[in-house]
């Protein structure tokens, strides 16, 4: 049993595309819970999509971030920090070099994730707070898509795709025309989409939370986010909907575009998969790395099956 998980709270840095975050768990899935939740906004992805390399403003505002979470964590009780990093890190000409300079700096391992295990541990963190799931992941974040089958706790078949809102803004711009052929030809490399059909959509990353937000907001109802639903034709109206007013020519607020480009990458997501059903979560990447460590440590959790947790 690994120790970290005794007398301190578990807690990870997740170093994404768009914000290097802070978790700090307290208590067991799936009635665990957020004791800290911080982020910071770094931008490592920003230029991504057109250089290829990470944005040198953003490694410092990077590097500076996860010394500030450091500190927070250790102040909020938490075992030291796990580093796992994602699309940014992992798919930059200068990735490794970076990944490699913050080791020195802080004397931790950073887990770069594969596309594959970005995928299993978002889907991981989905199940964490919905066992009995079963239907098809989609995990949106500034870099990437990924996709994975989830059945009760077991995943199945993924893919990790270059459509993160960050990276489609940045190399695009205002060209939602542009945007719309990049997902249609990222998606077409996913031949198992059409399994989907009249099953479940579970779906988990910030710009996607916000879409909830905003429907549950219009709707005004004071349902919670974690687990709302919404028919197929109602998710497509609304993603239709944030598209005409956030996408229009001549907006340049980058939050508005990004959401309204996530709404563009559900809208082509639904139109290929046709699910029936679309389950918002508030659980995602972080959440399946703290069941995956809990599996890793060997310390039994809820009633998830945890497929390939222990590989």
């Amino acid at each position: 049993m690994d120790t970290a998980f005794l007398g301190a709270y578990p807690s990870v840095i997740d170093i994404g595309s768009n914000t290097v975050r802070l978790v700090v768990f307290q208590g067991m899935p799936p009635a665990h819970e957020r004791r800290v939740d911080q982020k910071v906004t770094c931008g490592l992805g920003r230029q991504l999509g057109r250089t290829g390399r990470l944005a040198p403003k953003a490694r410092k505002n990077a590097r500076d971030a996860i010394d500030e979470l450091l500190i927070r964590a250790a102040r909020a009780g938490a075992a030291t920090p796990a580093l796992i990093a994602t699309a940014a890190l992992r798919e930059a000409e200068d990735g490794p070099e970076f990944a490699a300079a913050l080791e020195r700096r802080f004397g931790l391992k950073v887990r770069v994730l594969s596309g594959a295990e970005e995928a299993r541990l978002a889907a991981l963190g989905v199940a964490s707070g919905m066992p009995h799931a079963r239907g098809v992941v989609a995990d949106l974040g500034g870099g990437s898509l990924e996709l994975v089958k989830l059945s009760h706790g077991r995943t199945g078949r993924s893919a990790s795709l270059p459509l993160g809102h960050l990276r489609l803004y940045h190399r695009h711009h205002g060209d939602f025309a542009a945007v719309a052929r990049a997902i249609e030809r990222a998606l077409d490399r996913v031949d198992w989409l059409p399994s989907m059909r009249s099953g479940t959509l579970y779906v988990a990353g910030g710009s996607w939370r916000k879409f909830g937000k905003r429907h549950i907001a219009a709707a005004a109802n004071a349902a919670s986010l974690d687990g709302y639903a919404l028919v197929r034709s109602d998710a497509e109206s609304f993603a239709r909907h944030l598209i005409d007013e956030f996408g229009h020519e001549g907006e340049t607020k980058e939050s508005r575009v990004t959401l309204a480009i996530a709404s563009m990458v559900l809208e082509h997501l639904l139109a290929r998969g046709k699910p029936s059903v679309v389950v918002f979560s508030t659980r995602g990447l972080a959440d399946g790395w703290l069941v995956d460590s809990l599996a890793r440590a060997g310390i039994p959790f809820a009633n998830l099956a945890l497929a390939g947790a222990r590989r």
